[in-house]
């Protein structure tokens, strides 16, 4: 048996955590973890091997800017891919700032349920 594809999603909002939870579900071979905040998110890093991020932009405290700053700074979770998802950030200097980051894409809210499985099985 292979190895599920490990995909955590952060969100200080619940039932967006259960949105993109019951969509990933969709995906065969898929395991889904959940963080409420950038710092569970680091956490969450340590305890398990992590394939992809699904990180929201706005958060209360450690942001996902912020978030995707320590990714950066640790060799274990420098390489994972970080797709920003958001609701509020939408300007080219926005843009850029995550991908200067570190981010590999950008998923507007509300989600469009086909573009994000396209995405993640990209």
């Amino acid at each position: 048996m292979s190895q599920p594809f490990v995909i955590l999603v952060v969100d200080d909002t619940p039932s967006n955590l259960f949105t993109l939870r019951e969509l990933l579900k969709r995906l065969p071979d898929c395991e889904v973890l959940e963080a409420s905040s950038g710092a569970q998110a680091l956490t969450r890093v340590l305890e398990r091997q992590i394939d992809l991020i699904l990180l929201d932009v706005q958060m209360p405290g450690m942001d996902g800017f912020e978030t995707a700053r320590h990714l950066q700074m640790t060799e274990r979770s420098r390489t994972i891919p970080v797709v920003f998802v958001t609701a509020v950030f939408r300007s080219e200097e926005f843009s850029q700032r995550g991908y200067e980051i570190g981010a590999v894409d950008y998923l507007a809210k509300p989600i469009d349920d086909n573009l994000l499985l396209n995405r993640v099985r990209l």
